[in-house]
């Protein structure tokens, strides 16, 4: 499995280092043996970069024929009254693609001179097919009707009576034994669960498809994968229940893997890459990588939230205003002024408007991002500061100039009496590669900045 992921690039989008959690989830599911299971809780905040890492095992999991994997969305699949229901549909559509695939069903549709497998429901497989082929086809047919028969709202609520509900398992249990071993000369078929989007899900539904999964898929050969906050859970199993959670989650996982969030990383990673590649892939002049620290800096001390969902949410406006940058404009300095008006678009709207609307007209003072930003003692830019000595004033001096330099800008365009929709951030000095003849109408700035912010 490791050679197959070195032979594409699924990873291409990867700016957290997590290929070597999908790499360790696949091979746990390749190396376990005939008859063995397992179920792991991939542990980790909301944006923390769960669904990312799911999407890429699934990806890579895919890639084995012998492999069923069936990736079950909590929060998109909520409508349902039972998530046992939506769980159960997720299961039928990913067992048919999985079947569909196999030489022998394309072998009968052929022969038949059907499209789908579902075309071969209401019909007798042909004689001549072997008695496996036969088997599976009736397998994914009962798979089929005890979905449809249960997804009646009649039906469905028996599902909270001990029998019904004892028999719907066991039903569903004994159809996918004998599809994994009709397909047997797949060469060990496994059956690989992903579980998505729990977090989003009201408390107690949590707890509701912890149980149904549980319930469902304590079988051989099967490994369950799921995507959780558990100091979340627990606390919504501790209000519901007055403790008790820690024991309450022991049974369900053999596994827990937690996921840190590494937001810095992240931000860096993928501010660089809307800096320093274009829409279509095309490279641009490189940004300093101070500058992207500053911007880095700007957005943590300001945001309300700094989880990877927030982080790349803030990014995609920002991308959105850079990317309308003519080429000439699209530099350090200009990343620096825009970055500093978008953080307080998005977090203090309040400032953001003062800077816009009044700030020209009374032209009442020096504009100072460090104040202005809330940057506290424990930001880096203080901490440089406080290492002049030990760097040679080096780190200090280019965080200062480019403050300095965002500074001069956002007091530029507005001087007494002119407003600032009439003015131009005049061209200044920050490195040799930011010289230019070019100037940044700010009208026009902040009407792109509004427009990439619309809705918050």
């Amino acid at each position: 499995m490791a050679e197959d992921m070195a032979k594409n690039d699924i990873f291409a989008d990867d700016k957290i280092g997590r290929e070597p959690i999908v790499k360790f989830i696949c091979t746990l599911v390749d190396e376990m043996p005939q008859g063995g299971k397992f179920c792991m809780s991939l542990d980790g905040p909301w944006g923390s970069g769960k669904s990312f890492v799911l999407d890429h095992v699934q990806s890579v999991l895919k890639q084995n024929a012998n492999n069923i994997v069936v990736k079950y969305d909590a929060w998109e699949n909520s409508y349902y009254s039972d998530p046992l229901i939506a769980i159960l549909s997720c299961l039928l559509d990913d067992v048919k693609e999985y079947l569909s695939k196999w030489e022998r069903i394309k072998d009968v549709l052929k022969e038949c001179g059907k499209k789908t497998i579902n075309a071969l429901f209401d019909m007798e497989v042909p004689a001549g097919f072997p008695a496996e082929v036969k088997t599976a086809i009736g397998a994914i047919k009962a798979l089929f009707n005890l979905v449809r028969n249960f997804a009646k709202p009649v039906v469905s609520s028996k599902i909270n009576d001990f029998k019904s509900y004892q028999t719907l398992l066991s039903d569903v249990k004994k159809q996918l034994k004998k599809i994994m071993t009709a397909t047997k000369d797949r060469s060990g078929c496994k059956l690989v669960i992903l579980v998505d989007e729990i977090d989003r899900c009201l408390p107690a539904d949590q707890l509701t498809i912890l149980e149904r999964l549980h319930h469902l898929f304590d079988i051989e050969d099967c490994a369950v994968i799921i995507a959780i906050n558990k100091q979340q859970i627990e606390k919504s199993f501790n209000a519901l229940y007055g403790g008790g959670s820690s024991e309450y989650l022991r049974k369900f996982f053999d596994y827990n893997y937690i996921i840190e969030p590494k937001s810095d990383t992240f931000f860096v990673n993928k501010l660089s890459d809307i800096v320093n590649t274009g829409k279509e892939g095309d490279q641009r002049q490189p940004v300093e990588v101070g500058i992207i620290e500053v911007v880095k800096e700007m957005f943590f001390a300001k945001a309300k939230k700094t989880d990877n969902r927030e982080i790349e949410r803030w990014l995609d406006k920002l991308r959105k205003v850079y990317d309308k940058f003519p080429d000439e404009l699209r530099n350090g300095g200009n990343l620096l002024v825009i970055s500093c008006l978008l953080v307080l678009r998005c977090y203090d709207n309040d400032q953001y408007k003062y800077l816009r609307d009044e700030k020209g007209k009374n032209n009442d003072g020096y504009i100072d991002i460090v104040n202005l930003l809330n940057l506290n003692a424990s930001s880096s830019l203080y901490v440089a500061r406080s290492a002049v000595d030990a760097l040679n004033g080096r780190v200090t001096n280019y965080y200062l100039t480019a403050l300095n330099y965002a500074n001069e800008q956002l007091n530029l365009w507005s001087p007494h009496g002119k407003s600032e929709y009439e003015r131009f951030i005049d061209r200044s000095w920050l490195s040799r590669s930011l010289m230019s003849s070019q100037r940044l109408e700010m009208k026009w700035c902040f009407d792109t900045i509004n427009s990439a912010s619309n809705g918050d």
